[in-house]
């Protein structure tokens, strides 16, 4: 899906690192990295906090850095004993989560007293808007409705946390970036690798991409929720 490993990683950095710093990830002894993907955001999270942090995905990375301990698993289902965490952080990934409220009760299964969850970025693909190709805008939301993207992620999230007794801190980005035709072809690529555009569809998007660059609006929620 698309995840911390897409363009997106660079653009969200400093709504990242201004997490780590609000929370003083370096407190935290054990760090879990939900939805992980390649590790990219694992990695970052062990140079920041300056210890080894836990990783867990359904699919095995391509490599391993030494200053990750990675488990193949589910969010669903955690492979982990009761209060391990001080931390569980995931980005990208609750979107694509049908069962929240499920994965929601085993992070604070697996979560110390007092310890916090970290939104890093959830997209809020309902509210996105570009002033570039409508076609491909249009076709982009068909798309991510269809793999299973949760247009409603930000309610969810407030009802779900609320009712397991956490206290949330939520912000939601503002504005809009640039996307290059580059960019803009990563996210084509998506659709069409995942057979929601035919090949005819595809390439008719691939050579406007070429030409495409334009400003996207896609607010992101980010903040951290933790039990008083």
């Amino acid at each position: 899906m698309i995840s911390s490993n897409s363009w997106q990683f660079g653009k969200l950095s400093n709504l990242r690192h201004f997490i780590y710093r609000e929370v003083q990830i370096a407190k935290f002894d054990k760090i879990l990295d939900l939805g992980a993907g390649e590790l990219q955001i694992s990695k970052e999270l062990s140079t920041a906090a300056k210890k080894n942090v836990f990783a867990i995905d359904l699919q095995i990375p391509s490599k391993i850095p030494d200053n990750v301990f990675f488990a193949k698993g589910d969010a669903l289902f955690l492979p982990f004993s009761d209060k391990t965490f001080d931390a569980v952080t995931a980005s990208f990934f609750f979107v694509w989560i049908k069962e929240i409220n499920q994965a929601l009760k085993e992070i604070k299964r697996v979560l110390k007293k007092e310890g916090k969850i970290l939104f890093l970025s959830e997209p809020i693909y309902s509210e996105r808007f570009s002033n570039g190709n409508t076609l491909f805008e249009k076709l982009y939301k068909e798309g991510l409705k269809k793999l299973g993207a949760n247009f409603n992620i930000e309610k969810e999230f407030h009802q779900d946390l609320k009712k397991l007794g956490f206290k949330t801190y939520f912000k939601k980005t503002e504005g809009a970036c640039l996307v290059s035709g580059e960019e803009i072809f990563e996210e084509i690529e998506f659709l069409f690798e995942r057979n929601i555009i035919d090949e005819k569809t595809f390439e008719i998007l691939k050579a406007e991409s070429k030409k495409m660059e334009c400003e996207i609006c896609l607010p992101i929620l980010y903040g951290w929720a933790f039990l008083p």
